[in-house]
């Protein structure tokens, strides 16, 4: 890869420093970072060139705004980032203290999650091991209340879409993901206990259900029936 011209260099202590002073900056495009140099760039991307790797790692940033357009041109990119180890930092990006940078993580990893279903519909199938181990226990079981909520949203997406039937298939087969699930269930917030429901009906419904699921569900059935008749469908709390 051949980066941009023009950059603007910082030293800096680590790569990790060169990525955080990059995510501060809200008007730079693109960073850089080799051999404790790092290499911030401003509005256009002049002269990058893909080719053969030579060890070298462009990040640029971009709106969630902008992914269709630039998807559409550059879906190698889009493919990348979803085949590449970065997909892993969303997660830690999603649980970062500060707002602004969770919530455009946040966005931009349901767009490269559902809203490409051509270029992502092999993702999750592929992935479901590593994926889900992260997940369920940092955002569905998040202490934050908003990561919750989105990420129950979003697996609600990711279930209901007929091209991950497969993955459906395992997720509700699964007990630990049932434990989950029916904690959510017993939520205060009507719309996390909403978007739950749509994923418990799932396991209810499935036809090949695993003994121990079906345990679960005898087990629980009275308080279960006791849950549903008191939850509205109404969303107060949004």
């Amino acid at each position: 890869m051949a980066l941009p011209k023009n950059p603007q260099s910082v030293s800096v202590g680590s790569g990790a420093e060169c990525e955080t002073t990059y995510l501060n900056n809200c008007s730079c495009t693109a960073y850089a970072c080799e051999d404790y140099q790092c290499s911030i760039w401003f509005r256009n991307l002049l002269g990058i060139k893909l080719g053969a790797s030579d060890g070298k790692t462009l990040s640029i940033k971009l709106a969630t705004s902008e992914f269709p357009e630039c998807f559409s041109i550059f879906g190698m990119i889009y493919r990348y980032v979803l085949e590449s180890q970065h997909m892993k930092k969303f997660f830690d990006y999603i649980q970062l203290p500060n707002f602004d940078i969770a919530a455009d993580a946040a966005a931009t990893f349901k767009e490269l999650l559902v809203r490409h279903k051509s270029t992502v519909a092999e993702f999750p199938s592929k992935n479901y091991d590593w994926f889900f181990a992260d997940y369920n226990p940092k955002l569905l079981e998040s202490s934050n209340y908003i990561t919750r909520r989105q990420a129950i949203k979003l697996l609600v997406d990711i279930l209901l879409d007929r091209s991950n039937f497969v993955v459906m298939t395992k997720y509700v087969s699964s007990r630990d993901n049932l434990r989950i699930l029916m904690n959510l269930l017993r939520e205060s917030s009507k719309s996390i206990q909403i978007e739950a429901f749509h994923v418990f009906k799932l396991f209810a419904a499935n036809q090949n259900k695993p003994p121990d699921i079906v345990s679960i569900l005898v087990a629980n059935r009275s308080k279960l029936l006791c849950l549903f008749a008191d939850l509205k469908t109404d969303k107060e709390d949004e």
